[in-house]
Formats: C-alpha cells, structure tokens, sequence
C-alpha cells in the first residue's frame, strides 16, 4: 500500500511538472532501450533522456554535504553523457531543480518549486540568438553596430566576448535591444525553452522596454534594423510581483546542450548558426579572462575553474558561464566539462549561502560538491532512482515509467 501511494504521488507530480508536458504525433516511433525494456516515444529522434531526482541526495549524504546544500538553498543538475551506445543517452540528476508552477498561477515566481535565479547565465543564450540573427542577416559576427543616432560603434563579436568571458553588463543591454525583448523571448519558446523569459535589462536599466533602430556596419556597408515595440510580458517575477529574468535549471542546461551538441535536436529546435561562430562561442566559453587578456581574476566568472584544473587540464575542456545575484546573495555556474578521460557533464548549480559567507567561500563549496558529485556519477552506469524518460528537448512526447 506504501509502494502504491508513492507511485500515485509520483504520477501526480509529474503531471503537473511543465518540464514533463506530453504531445502526441500520428508518425511517433518507438524507440527501445539497449540497457532494459523500457520505450519513449519520438517522431525520428533517436537520443533521449532518463531522469533522477534521488541518486544527487545519496550522494551529498554519503559526503555530509547534505545539510550545507540545504541550508545554502542549493539547487542543481548534473548531466552526464553516456556515449557507449549507438545512441546517445543523457542522464539527469536532480536536486532541487526540476521546475514546477507550485501555486498554480501560469506565472514563474520565487514560491515555485524549483524556481531558478539564473542572473548572468542568461547571457549565454542571448549571445547565441545574436549570432543567429547576424546569420539570418547574412552578416558576420565582425560586423560593428550602434544605436541610431548615437556616435560609438561596437563589434558583435567583441561584445559577445566580454558578456561571456567578464558578464560585461552594459554590452549585454545593447544585444538584448538588438534583439529586442519580444523577439527573444519568442524565438527561445520556440526552440521549445519555455521557460527561459528576459523582461529586464542587466542592472535594472528597464523593463520590457521599446528597441531603438539600430544601424549595422560591415566594410562600407551601412544597415539599418527597425525600431521595435513590446506588447507583452513573459511571466516572470524575479523578487514578489516584479517583473524580472528567469530560467529552469533544464533549459539553462539544455541551452549548452544546443552549442556543443547540436545534432540531438530538430533544425527548429537547435540554434541557426554557422559552424565558424557555433565553435567560435565554445573558444570564448573556454578562455579565462587571463587567457582573452583582459584583467580579471580567473574564477572571475568561471566558477567550476579550479575543478576543471584538477579533470579537465589536459585533453579536457570547461565551457563556463556564472552569474551572481547581487541582491539575493546567489551564485550561478552553467558549465559543460569534458574530463581528460572524455565523459562529458553538463553542470547547473547555483546556492544563496548566508549574507556573511564570500563569494570566494561559496566558490570554494561549489567546486568542492561539484568534484565528489562527478567522482561518484564516474562510477555510476545509470540512475539509480530512475523516475522517468523524457525525449530531449523537454518539448517533444515523453513516457513517464514508475
């Protein structure tokens, strides 16, 4: 009876979860397991998903990590890429992090379940659609830019570096109006990343507000892109009912999973971008500000920095991204890490420690959970507490297995 009301919280609790929507398809095939029995449903996509929400808590209790992570409100996920099949499988542990509407409002909020500050980190996906619109311009990311009107050019791919390398914050707000709020937050739901939502500009310089014209220089060639306006909202309040930047931990993940490995997803899924700038991003995500000569301490904005010393220093690599709620006292890290021995992970992790504990302190504490949370997930072939499939991405039918 026991076993049978768990099965029955667990079904309701997935079903509610948006991450976990299903969708049915009249040319749907059914893809079978190497390892066991168990099927997911596709329209001719062969890489899939198995979700675990209980392997990240063992594993933090067997460290006495458990209680920190609580205390520090941590939430994470780690995925790791098994690559031992034909297909690939991706394996997601969760703490904390799956999203859900909690208080059944339509609206993403600090109350939810699984809620996710993801500050910077959202830079990572604006400085991708860039690169794709500058595709769809038929522009390359060298090309120089301005707000109409206004006597200061700027390169795309200069800014685009320091966003990503040192989280340049006003560079950020002149990408955000290049894309313009509406415009981003469409083409993001439509990659199926439904809740990934950009109301604000960094540093609370406005919220949803009107995109200027901007004119666009190549060689000797000017442009100009149109002004644009903003007719809605996208539901997310940051802090109380204030419209704010937010992200789930698996579209954060997911949003990495599209630049290095592009080729799970559908042409309309996957970001538009010339194979020069795909791998161009994947460089800048790997240097240290050092490295890009620019004057800033290495964990700067790389967090998981010193753990990828230590797994990633020879034939390894880290593409990083952090950011830093300067108001909540949250630090985020979105990080890909492929170890010298080649397993590659996919790292979401993010903690709001007490107001007294440093940034350097809370560094110190996600390396050192990142780096046990790897070493044990390195001995794991699968999860142990396995609680569904789900097709990669989140948008496409899923088969729930209890």
């Amino acid at each position: 009876m026991r076993l049978f009301a768990l099965l029955l919280l667990l079904t309701g609790l997935f079903s509610s979860c948006k991450l976990l929507n299903t969708t049915q398809n009249d040319n749907q095939e059914i893809i079978s397991s190497p390892t066991d029995n168990h099927q997911v449903t596709s329209s001719s996509f062969q890489d899939y998903i198995r979700e675990d929400v209980t392997t990240i808590e063992n594993i933090l209790e067997r460290g006495s990590l458990l209680e920190q992570m609580h205390n520090w409100k941590g939430k994470a996920l780690f995925i790791k890429v098994n690559e031992n099949q034909a297909n690939s499988r991706f394996d997601y542990y969760y703490y904390q992090a799956i999203y859900q509407d909690t208080n059944q409002n339509q609206i993403q909020d600090s109350s939810d379940q699984g809620f996710f500050n993801p500050a910077s980190t959202v830079k990572v996906g604006i400085s991708a659609l860039v690169l794709e619109q500058l595709n769809q311009l038929k522009l390359p990311k060298e090309t120089e830019y301005r707000i109409l009107g206004n006597s200061t050019w700027h390169s795309f791919n200069e800014d685009i570096k320091n966003v990503l390398i040192i989280s340049d914050n006003e560079a950020t707000n002149r990408l955000i109006l290049f894309l313009g709020f509406q415009n981003l937050n469409l083409r993001m739901r439509g990659k199926g990343l439904n809740f990934f939502s950009v109301n604000r500009l960094m540093l609370n310089q406005g919220t949803l507000v009107d995109s200027p014209a901007f004119e666009l220089r190549f060689e000797q060639t000017i442009t100009q892109s149109p002004p644009q306006t903003v007719s809605q909202d996208f539901s997310c309040f940051e802090v109380g009912n204030k419209l704010g930047n937010c992200a789930s931990a698996t579209d954060l993940a997911e949003i990495l999973i599209r630049l290095v490995q592009p080729t799970v997803y559908s042409p309309e899924e996957k970001f538009n971008l010339r194979e020069q700038d795909r791998l161009w991003l994947q460089e800048i995500m790997s240097q240290t500000p050092q490295q890009a000569d620019l004057n800033y301490e290495n964990t700067f904005c790389r967090f998981l920095h010193p753990l990828s010393q230590k797994i990633a220093n020879k034939t390894g690599k880290l593409l990083s991204k952090c950011g830093v709620g300067l108001f909540s006292h949250t630090f985020v890290d979105t990080s890909f890490i492929e170890t010298d021995q080649g397993q590659k992970y996919y790292i979401v992790f993010a903690v709001n420690p007490p107001q007294n504990i440093s940034k350097n302190q809370a560094i110190n504490w996600m390396n050192t959970v990142s780096q046990f949370v790897l070493n044990a997930l390195s001995k794991t072939n699968q999860p142990t507490g396995m609680i569904s499939w789900r097709l990669l991405p989140s948008s496409r039918s899923t088969q729930l297995l209890l």
